[in-house]
């Protein structure tokens, strides 16, 4: 819908401007009427070449630097907080997995212990949606996933005033809080504002380079609802589920609609795996 506004906004300022110069009079109120049209497309293109000139930059930044640098951008968002992190996010490596499958494993806080040694493996079905399953973790230090490898990155964990804790998802809190990580940014991406390199970091790509979801992948925590709470039940003893994994649809990059979907399991029968889609 964007292309052809676009493009009507293009052809109505050049008309404007046709008009205001070719006349037997000069017209200043098709001039004026020219230029703010052209504006609008004008402002986006250039915006667009500089969004994918940086995107350009920062992914061969991100293969040509050592594994070791990278590391210490993930090792300052991780030691921001006030707690050891209960719930983890996926930071990209750049790296390629020789591992086919999409898989994650589990890894997080005490309620995440009885799958310690289990990985979550996802395959896309028929639908674009994905279909889930336990296995046996093959690396717990790294995920998989379209051909890539994930550093496993804690999310900061603040204890706030009345006592209670709370994990913390945002950017500009991290760089506000960390003089560590906004250097260790500046050595991997020196010419980037490190508000785009974590966003660009913490992203899960897709087949084609599509953003998955709203904000990438996260393991075990709170799961961070599109729409209302919807936890699942256990089957076998009808127990609210324990939530593993939260991931961005796959389907949402294909047909540009925002989801997530939600992975659960129960204490009790650990081999029960639910999983909840939502939409925007």
């Amino acid at each position: 819908m964007a292309y052809p506004l676009f493009l009507v906004l293009a052809l109505a300022g050049s008309y404007n401007l046709w008009i205001a110069f070719s006349g037997s009079a000069f017209s200043g109120w098709h001039l004026l009427g020219g230029i703010l049209l052209l504006f609008v497309p004008c402002f986006v293109v250039v915006l667009t070449i500089l969004l994918i000139r940086d995107a350009r930059y920062m992914y061969r930044r991100l293969l040509d630097s050592p594994a070791a640098e990278l590391r210490a951008v993930y090792d300052a968002v991780s030691d921001i907080g006030d707690e050891q992190p209960v719930m983890f996010r996926l930071g990209r490596t750049g790296r390629p997995s020789q591992d086919k499958t999409m898989r994650v494993p589990i890894v997080g806080g005490e309620g995440l212990r009885t799958w310690e040694r289990k990985q979550i493996t996802l395959k896309i079905g028929p639908d674009e949606l994905y279909f889930a399953r336990l296995e046996p973790c093959q690396d717990p230090k790294y995920a998989s996933l379209h051909g890539e490898k994930y550093a496993l990155v804690g999310v900061p964990r603040i204890k706030l005033k009345n006592g209670k804790s709370q994990n913390r998802f945002q950017y500009d809190y991290y760089l506000q809080q960390s003089k560590t990580l906004t250097e260790a940014i500046k050595v991997v991406f020196p010419k980037s504002k490190p508000k785009w390199a974590l966003q660009f970091l913490f992203e899960t790509y897709g087949k084609n380079g599509d953003s998955l979801g709203f904000d990438g992948c996260f393991i075990g925590g709170y799961p961070r609802w599109m729409q209302e709470p919807d936890f699942p039940k256990c089957p076998k003893c009808n127990r609210r589920m324990q939530h593993l994994l939260e991931i961005g649809s796959n389907k949402a990059a294909w047909n540009r609609r925002v989801g997530q979907s939600y992975n659960f399991s129960c204490k009790m029968h650990p081999e029960e795996l639910h999983t909840v889609t939502q939409w925007d």
